[in-house]
Parts: C-alpha cells; sequence; structure tokens
C-alpha cells in the first residue's frame, strides 16, 4: 500500500466541484398528482420537513383571500405544506394561526406581519416559523395549530432559527452588529448566546447538546463556530470551518450526523473551488467534506437562483432544498439517497508502534472492533500482506449515510488516547463512492510528521498602494520553522496578486507556529508583526493545510475604494469618569484614538507625551464641532482611500491633565472599544456616539460614492430607476443635470421617514450614478427623491433580503 501520512481518519474526500453519487436528485420528478407544483412557483424563504415526513414552505409571494367568511380579499403570507407524495396536507395553507394557549387568533396580513424569514422543526417535529418583524410562531405539525408566539429583541430582521435537543430556542440577525438570542422552549427569553455578529446571514444551526453555535454569515464567505464548555458557560468563538462557503441555508442529516450547507449561488459566488449549485455534507468530528448533492438550476448560472431552506427526511433519505429569487419556475427540488450497499476499507498504521517496540509484526495481532461486529475485538483481524506496515481490514454491506464508530486494537488491547466526542471511538460516514480510513494507531505519532503548509499571500493592497512591485521585491515567510530566514520564497500564481509557496514542515497536533510575512525591497525589507498558527487535528489528518490571507493579514475586499470623510460627534453630557466611576467636574478636552489612518493608538498606558497620536475633538462651534459650548464634541476626520472597513477606537477626556482621573484612558475598561463599520460606497458621514457606550458606531447623513458616467450637458434633467430592482443589499441611481447646480438626493421609508442622504452638494452639469447601500434597512419599499434647481422628481424601489 503506498503510504499517506496521517494522524486521525483520512477520507477519500470529494473534489470540491464534483459530486459523489450517493444522491439522485429527482428535482422535476416530484410526485405531485395535479398542478401544485405551480403554487410553488416563484421564491421561498423556509422550508422543514416534520416527523410525517410532510414538508413545509415559507413562500415569500402573498396570496389574497377572503380572511374571515363575507370579508374582503386581503394579501396574506401562507405557509404551505406537502405530503411526501407531494399532495397538499389537509389543513394547508396555513395563514390564521389559532390557538387557545395564550393568543387567539392571528392572521398574516402582509403588511402587519411582513416578510417570511425562515422555518426550522422544533426538538419535538413542531414547526418554528418566524416573520420579519420578529414574531416568532411554533406550529403544531400534525394540526397546523398555534402553540406558541413571541415578539423577538433582535432590532433587526431575524434569520432562520436553531433548535438544540433540548428544545431551546437560537435566534440569529441578519444584519451584522446584533446578537444571538436564546429562547427556552416555553419562548421565554434566556439571553444573548453571542453579542455582535459578523456578516450578513440567512440560518444559524447549532449541536444537539447547545454547546456549539455555527453562525453561516454568508456574506463573510465561511461560517463561524462559537462554543462553550457547558450552558453555564459564555460562547467563544474558536474559528471558522467551510472557508469559501458564502452559505444561505444548511441543516443536520438526521440519518449521517452530517452538516449540510449551501456553498453558494451564482449571487454569492462560492471561492476556493467550490460549485456554486452544490450542498456539501461537513463531518463536524473529523472535519472533513464527505459527501455532497446539486441543484439543478431552472435557468444555467441564474443569480437569482439562491439557496434558502433545506430538510431531510425523518430516515435521512431524502433531501428537499428551495430558491429565493425571481418566480416562474418550480423553487423546490429533492433527492433520493443511493442505498446499495458498499464496501469500507479500515486502515492502521503501526509504523511507530513498530519502530518504537511496542508491536512485533511477527507475533503480534492488529484487530478493529465497533458497531458494525458488535465492538467483539477478535471478529474483524487486519492484515499487512504487502509489509509496509499498515494494517487493513474490509468490511461489506455497509448502507450509504451509515456513521460507523470503531477502534483499533493491538493483541486485543483497544486504544486507549483517543479523543473522540462518544467514547473515543473513531467514525466514519460511509458514502457510495469510494469508503477508506486511515489512522495511525492511538493517534500516537512520535516526535511529529510532515505536513505540507501552503502559505498563500494575497498582495493585491501593496501592489495598488505602489508599496510592493511583482517585477523586483521578493516576497518570503519567515518563522519559528526555518529560524526566520528569508530563504522560503513565495512566488505569483495564476492570480498576479496572489503568491504561494508550499513547505513541508514537521508537526504535531497543537504545535503552534509563530511566522510573517515580509518582502525585500531595493531600499528596505518591509515585514508585518508575528501571527500564529496552531495546528490543528484536521491539519495532521489530512498532511495538509493552507494558510490564507491578506498582506498584514487584509484583503481588497476589506478596504475602502475612495478617501472618507467623517464627522465625529460625541455626546459629552453626564460624562462619567471609568478611573474614579464619578461624574467629571468640567471637560477641558476630548481626545479620540484609533487603529485606521489618520487615528493611531498612543503607547501603553496612553502616555500624556504621545498627544501627537491621538485627535482632539472641538466644542467651539468650528473644525468639525456644530454648536459651541453644548457638550456634543466634534472633530471632522479624512481617511485616506484603502482604509479597513471595520476599524475600532476609542475616547478619553482631559488628556494630560489632573482632572482625567489618573488615566488618559479613562472612557471604559482597557480594551473595550467602539467598533466602526464602513461600506464600499461610502464617501462621508457623519458619526453619533455618547461618552461610554460601546454600543456599534451610528453613522447618519451617509453620502455614499457619487460616479460621473457623461460631463456632457443632457438636453434635460431626469431620474432614472435604481437598477437592479428588486435589490439587496445595493443598488445604483442615476440621475441627469441640464444645468450646475445644488443636488439633494434622498431615501425615504414607506411612512415618509428620511433614512438616507446619499447626495447633498454642488454638482456640475452632466449625468451622475450614485451607489446605495441598505444593508442596515429592512426589506420593504423605499422612495428615493431628487431636488436641484426647479427640478425635482421620485420613484419607488423594492428591497428583498
Amino acid at each position: 500500500m503506498v503510504r499517506k501520512i496521517t494522524l486521525s481518519l483520512l477520507f477519500i474526500l470529494l473534489a470540491a466541484s464534483t459530486s459523489l453519487a450517493q444522491w439522485n436528485n429527482v428535482g422535476g420528478k416530484w410526485a405531485f398528482t395535479n398542478d401544485r407544483p405551480d403554487t410553488i412557483r416563484g421564491q421561498i424563504h423556509g422550508l422543514a420537513v416534520d416527523p410525517d415526513g410532510k414538508i413545509w414552505t415559507q413562500p415569500w409571494a402573498t396570496i389574497n383571500v377572503p380572511t374571515t367568511p363575507g370579508d374582503t380579499v386581503k394579501a396574506v403570507y401562507a405557509l404551505r405544506v406537502f405530503n411526501p407524495d407531494g399532495t397538499e396536507a389537509s389543513f394547508s395553507p396555513v395563514y390564521k394561526i389559532t390557538t387557545g394557549g395564550g393568543f387567539i387568533e392571528d392572521t398574516l396580513y402582509g403588511s402587519v406581519i411582513s416578510n417570511p424569514r425562515g422555518l426550522r422543526t422544533d426538538h419535538e417535529g413542531n414547526i418554528l416559523a418566524i416573520w420579519g418583524k420578529q414574531t416568532m410562531y411554533r406550529i403544531n405539525y400534525k394540526t397546523g395549530e398555534g402553540m406558541n408566539k413571541v415578539e423577538l429583541g433582535l432590532g433587526t430582521s431575524p434569520a432562520a432559527p436553531a433548535v438544540d435537543a433540548q428544545g431551546r430556542i437560537y435566534v440569529a440577525p441578519v444584519v451584522p452588529g446584533n446578537p444571538i438570542q436564546i429562547y427556552n422552549p416555553d419562548f421565554t427569553f434566556v439571553g444573548n448566546a453571542v453579542e455582535q455578529t459578523s456578516g450578513f446571514a440567512r440560518t444559524v444551526v447549532v449541536s444537539k447538546d447547545g454547546n456549539t453555535i455555527y453562525h453561516c454569515g454568508y456574506s463573510n464567505g465561511y461560517i463561524t463556530v462559537f462554543q462553550r464548555p457547558n450552558v453555564f458557560s459564555s460562547y467563544d468563538s474558536v474559528g471558522t470551518i467551510l472557508n469559501g462557503f458564502h452559505s444561505e441555508t444548511a441543516e443536520w442529516d438526521p440519518k449521517s450526523g452530517l452538516l449540510y450547507a449551501s456553498a453558494g449561488s451564482f449571487n454569492d459566488k462560492a471561492e476556493f473551488g467550490y460549485s456554486n449549485n452544490t450542498f456539501y455534507g461537513y463531518d463536524i468530528v473529523n472535519k472533513a467534506i464527505v459527501d455532497s448533492f446539486k441543484w439543478v438550476f431552472n435557468v444555467p448560472a441564474n443569480s437569482a437562483e439562491r439557496f434558502r431552506g433545506m430538510g431531510f427526511s425523518p430516515d435521512g433519505n431524502k433531501a428537499y432544498a428551495g430558491i429565493f429569487g425571481t418566480g416562474g419556475f418550480p423553487i423546490i427540488q429533492q433527492w433520493h439517497r443511493v442505498l446499495d450497499p458498499v464496501e469500507v476499507t479500515l486502515n492502521v498504521d503501526m509504523t511507530v508502534q513498530i519502530t518504537e517496540g511496542l508491536f512485533n509484526p511477527a507475533t503480534g495481532k492488529v484487530s478493529v472492533a465497533g458497531s458494525f461486529n458488535g465492538y467483539d475485538v477478535n471478529a474483524t483481524v487486519m492484515t499487512d500482506p504487502d509489509g509496509d506496515k499498515i494494517y487493513s481490514a474490509k468490511i461489506a454491506g455497509i448502507e450509504p449515510g451509515t456513521r460507523l464508530f470503531f477502534k483499533y486494537a493491538s493483541n486485543g488491547n483497544l486504544e486507549d488516547a483517543l479523543t473522540f466526542p462518544n467514547n473515543g471511538n473513531r467514525e466514519l460516514v460511509v458514502t457510495s463512492g469510494n469508503n477508506k480510513a486511515l489512522a495511525y494507531f492511538n493517534d500516537y505519532l512520535g516526535a511529529g510528521i510532515n505536513v505540507n503548509f501552503t502559505f498563500r499571500c494575497d498582495m493585491e493592497l501593496e501592489i495598488l498602494k505602489g508599496n510592493f512591485n511583482p517585477s523586483t521585491d521578493i516576497l518570503s515567510v519567515r518563522g519559528s520553522f526555518n529560524n526566520y530566514a528569508k530563504t522560503d520564497v513565495l512566488t505569483a500564481t495564476a492570480n498576479p496578486n496572489i503568491y504561494e509557496l508550499v513547505l513541508p514542515i514537521q508537526v504535531k497536533v497543537d504545535d503552534v507556529l509563530t511566522y510573517r510575512y515580509g518582502y525585500a525591497t531595493t531600499s528596505a525589507d518591509v515585514v508585518e508583526t508575528d501571527k500564529v498558527y496552531t495546528v490543528k487535528q484536521e491539519d495532521v489528518t489530512n498532511a495538509s493545510v493552507i494558510v490564507t490571507r491578506g498582506f498584514n493579514g487584509i484583503k481588497r475586499v476589506d478596504v475602502t475604494e475612495q478617501e472618507v470623510t467623517l464627522l465625529f460627534q460625541l455626546n459629552m453630557k453626564k460624562a462619567i469618569n471609568d478611573v474614579t466611576k464619578q461624574a467629571f467636574e468640567s471637560i477641558q478636552n476630548v481626545v479620540i484614538a484609533g487603529d485606521a489612518l489618520p487615528l493611531r493608538w498612543p503607547g501603553a498606558g496612553w502616555p500624556s507625551e504621545d498627544n501627537n497620536k491621538v485627535k482632539f475633538l472641538n466644542d467651539n462651534g468650528e473644525n468639525g464641532d456644530m454648536f459651541r459650548q453644548d457638550s456634543i464634541w466634534g472633530v471632522t476626520l479624512k481617511f485616506p482611500l484603502y482604509t479597513v472597513m471595520n476599524f475600532k477606537y476609542k475616547y478619553g477626556a482631559n488628556w494630560g491633565l489632573p482632572s482625567n482621573g489618573g488615566s488618559n484612558d479613562n472612557e471604559s475598561s482597557t480594551g473595550v472599544l467602539h467598533v466602526m463599520t464602513l461600506n464600499k460606497g461610502i464617501q462621508s458621514a457623519t458619526v453619533f456616539d455618547t461618552w461610554a457606550d460601546m454600543s456599534p458606531a451610528k453613522l447618519d447623513s451617509i453620502v455614499a460614492d457619487v460616479r460621473e458616467i457623461s460631463n456632457y450637458a443632457p438636453s434635460s434633467y431626469s431620474l432614472d430607476q435604481n437598477y437592479p430592482n428588486p435589490f439587496n443589499p445595493t443598488t445604483n441611481i442615476r440621475f441627469a443635470l441640464q444645468k450646475a447646480n445644488k443636488v439633494t438626493l434622498k431615501v425615504y421609508n414607506i411612512l415618509g421617514q428620511e433614512v438616507a442622504t446619499l447626495l447633498n452638494e454642488f454638482k456640475n452639469a452632466g449625468v451622475y450614478e450614485v451607489n446605495f447601500d441598505a444593508s442596515k434597512l429592512s426589506s420593504g419599499v423605499y422612495v428615493y427623491s431628487i431636488t436641484t434647481g426647479d427640478f425635482a422628481s421620485f420613484k419607488k424601489m423594492m428591497l428583498i433580503k
């Protein structure tokens, strides 16, 4: 046998662009006996499967029905529920939620409940349904009647909920910067699991014990993992999985225990070779993708087919998924698992055991005990016919989707040093493909094994800034593994901005590598600060790892594409000194520091001599302050091109004065900071902060990127329809100016309340285009208007999240 050095189970993983033949897409062959498929054409925002195998769908569009006998027809949202054979359930559609257990009747009026947000089956099989105005219901899966109702307190649109085995419910926000909340099975609020999320999300999933939350931030391009040791502890972010996934739906397979997630769509494209139309099965225990099934696009490469719900039949042998986007074609497809029995090959590497005298191949016996042989240590003997010290056994007749549990044994003694979650057993999810596993006995490696580290560095920003010259400069990786030498050089890949080097390094699990990138120019040596990488189980399992990031940890997607002017306004009324815990007797100066130029951080302890590193605010009615002596201090700061869009900052009061309470760092506890989140199109905005309120920065009067399309004077004024429309979350607005004048372009909600100022400045005659980012707004109809000279016009647009 050809040796491949691994630590734990080595699976034959699927390539990201292919699919194992474990599932058959029966898509259009759904067994509907009438025209039911037409009734669920369009778009859905949720899908769940109950214990009877009924498929619950949450269409985005309303239907028109008389909600009471003799009543006028009204638009309502309705849950559509289908039996496994495709016929509609007797109580479907559900648009009135009635119960005797606390609320009498709710009709899901489109104008009241707002857009649907997601479905999930709870721990008893009942259906959790969420709508955009933060209302969550529990619906009896047998009758369609309501059981519970709660008004959520997220402060923004919720995503599809998650449920653990104890019935606790986890609700995440669509919009980043908001908490993930936990509710008891009776819908009483427990508290926040996570205070602030990152990235837009449509779903969240949770482990059975509730101690691990998987937040699917599709705009991040990965799934963030939050974990706690037990129910009495707090959650911490412990890393990410499925990097390259822009996942808008995910669900557990009840048969295999795999977490299935959509990799992306042609609206939010998958990265790193994963397919936009594929749902991948991820093995949480072994941290590997081991399965997949594919969506068949109704229209090739259609950006309107975005995955917004999935579920599995109770036995795990059928999968269902639905899409959100434009209507006109069936939006649910199903897959059937291939159940033909297959053969599994288990391999254990005894090299280290033999080398260190722990096993004698001439007299010893190797075997495997597991769920397939009643855990009999003598039932399945392993052999090494080619003498390569890797012992093998074949297990026949295993149904795909089965999860095997097993341990290897040496001379009748089972492995005893394993730390896997199920009594230390190794695990393997069987597919209909080539099923092989390989591990070192007892996961014992001796001095370590060689793992191929692919160091991949994105140099685009350094090139754009003119700091790095690809023709002459040399980029290298320097670290504890090479004594920080400059000899391990990265070279450009097919993408000229991406530099790469594959370097074998001898490691064990939990080893910590310290490293940094640096490049030598003709006049200087430019290096980052040190970074660390902790070797994970899966790195050694696969004998390879990819370390990818931008130079200094920043990529172009993380920065602005123009200068940004921010007017900071800080409310100092009744300000409390965090050092003394008393109110300031007087405010004589206020400063701001941060980690994005022109902001900088002073040295440790904020020494007074570092006054040149902070920016002073004013309360004199000048230099960024709006009104004199009103206790609202202000300053205008210009942030340069390629400023990071997420940065931290903090204020201080009475810098260098005895009245500062003994420290210039006196707004809040050390390390507790304000967080700024910008967007690509922003040119200027006003930031409203209150002293010691460390919630995310609040931006107003946002002016977006204004592009001049033509400088020729058009024959008339005009305001064009935005495009795309509907949109999520950005759209473009084009207008024409016949004459030079001051132009005001504003956005209002349907109640007439102003939500954004996109432009309020003088412009020459010409044609212009403004990008509008509505990422912080909820779905709905908005009105945008232009006023310039004698011309005024307005149009409607629709935001759909």
